[in-house]
This record gives structure tokens, sequence and C-alpha cells, in this order.
């Protein structure tokens, strides 16, 4: 169920908990295509990383998942870790990984000293807490030093969901139901970012798919079937021996068009922001 009071939308289906987060990523760890993060593959975020990601000094994935990225920036030379709520999912990453440098931890509460890391990463992490990403978003600001860049990316309240809630689509009671998730309207987001003492560079919208699968019903299995398409032929196409080749089988350089199509109905924003 999603629920709009004008300025967001709030999801409620299950509480997004370490027991909710196990369950996700162990679904989810045959699908990864590990790979593509062997060879420093970024898919939709190659050009803000490769654009603003500082080149040296810490860097955080704050929720690292499967630490896909994390393992991705590593092959590129970053020196990057990853932090996640859900032991067991760091124990996948390790069977795999062991020497990657993931651990267990709660990325609103971190135990290193101020100004610690150059870079933060954030990929729909702050978005998962009924009480809103403020705690996420002052962290973020203390462990990052001066002019360090951020990466927070969150579920986007856009230009198809806005219409809709005009019109009355998201409303109701969430009975017996749990909070999951909030999506945000890009200025809302980056209000609260710069609230915190940041000062927004750029934004990045991106997986259109997923917002016209889910807000139009009766295209779901027209771009089911494309996206899938397009990922059976990105399958067959990745062959590289390199980092330096997977860079070039990036999505870089995106035609005009689509990255229109995700500036109105991306699923998620991400706003690349520095620590003033």
């Amino acid at each position: 169920m999603i629920i709009s009071d004008g300025r967001r939308l709030a999801y409620y289906q299950t509480k997004a908990d370490s027991k909710f987060w196990d369950s996700h990523w162990s679904g989810l760890a045959k699908k990864v295509e590990w790979e593509k993060a062997e060879k420093g593959f970024l898919g939709w975020f190659e050009e803000p990383f490769t654009k603003y990601l500082p080149k040296t000094g810490k860097i955080i994935e704050a929720g690292c998942g499967l630490g896909y990225y994390v393992l991705a920036l590593r092959r590129r030379g970053h020196d990057i870790e990853g932090v996640e709520w859900s032991r067991k999912t760091v124990d996948l990453i390790k069977q795999r990984y062991p020497k990657l440098k993931v651990k267990t931890g709660d990325v609103r509460k971190l135990a290193v000293k101020d100004g610690h890391y150059s870079g933060y990463i954030s990929l729909g992490v702050v978005e998962h807490f009924k009480s809103g990403p403020e705690d996420y978003l002052r962290e973020a600001n203390r462990i990052l030093n001066k002019g360090g860049v951020a990466f927070i990316s969150v579920p986007y309240f856009n230009l198809l969901r806005r219409i809709k809630s005009l019109f009355g689509f998201y409303r109701g009671s969430p009975v017996d139901m749990d909070f999951y998730q909030y999506a945000f309207t890009q200025s809302e987001i980056e209000d609260l970012i710069q609230k915190f003492g940041f000062k927004i560079v750029s934004r990045f919208h991106y997986d259109a798919y997923k917002t016209l699968r889910e807000e139009i019903p009766i295209l779901k299995k027209v771009l089911f079937k494309k996206q899938a398409d397009n990922k059976l032929t990105a399958k067959k196409t990745f062959k590289t021996e390199s980092v330096k080749e997977a860079r070039g089988q990036n999505l870089v350089g995106r035609p005009l068009y689509l990255r229109m199509i995700d500036a109105l109905f991306g699923h998620m924003t991400m706003v690349v922001c520095t620590k003033e």
C-alpha cells in the first residue's frame, strides 16, 4: 500500500529490519552478476561515480547489501569498505570474497572518528525508517571530511507519481501493515541534505522501467519482456578481460531521450553533494 501526504509517498508492506534484509539479500545472492563487479562494471552509476568520486582517500558504502559496488570500485583502485546491517548478508559476501572490506554495522552510528572518509555512498538506504533520513544524514556529515563527496539515492516522488497523487490514487489506511520506505520529491530530499551541511553538486535519476511497470500495470508485461531482452543482450555482449575494457561497456553517454525519461519517471533519484 502507498499513501501520499502531498509532499512524499509512504510505502507500507514489510518492516525493513535486519530479518527482512537477511531474506531479501539471500534471495538475490544467486542473481548478482559478480563477473561484472570483478571487472569494475558500474552500470547506472558509471557517470556520477567516475565524475565525482574522490580518487584518493577512504570511501564507505553505507548499507552495501551484497557488496557489488564495494567490489567493483575496489577493482578500479578505490580504497572502499562496506557496512551492512544484515549479518547473514555479510557472511554471504565473505564466503565468496573473504578479503573484501565489508562488516556488520548500523550506518546511523559508525565507530570511526569525525572526518574519516573522503567519499560516502548510500544507495536506497536512508528512506527505510519512518522517523525519516535525518539520523543517516547527520552521521554522513560527521564521518566525511571537509570537501568530501556523498552520493545519496532515494525513491523518487516523480512526475507520474505526483499526477497520480493529485487524482487520489494513493489513499487508504495501512491496517496491520508495517512501514517500509518513503519516496521523496527532488526538492524535499535536497532541502534535507542541505539542512545537514551539504552543498548540492548534481542530481541523477534512474530506473524509469520500475516506475512504469509499477504505476501503469498495463505496461508491465511489455516492459518486463523488454527489460529481460535488454539484460540478455547485455549479458551476451559483456566480454572483457580488464577493468579498462569494462568501462567502455558501461552505460555511459546514454541517449538524451533516455535521460529525459529517467528525469521524468525514474524510480530513484541520486543527489551528489559535498560537505561544506
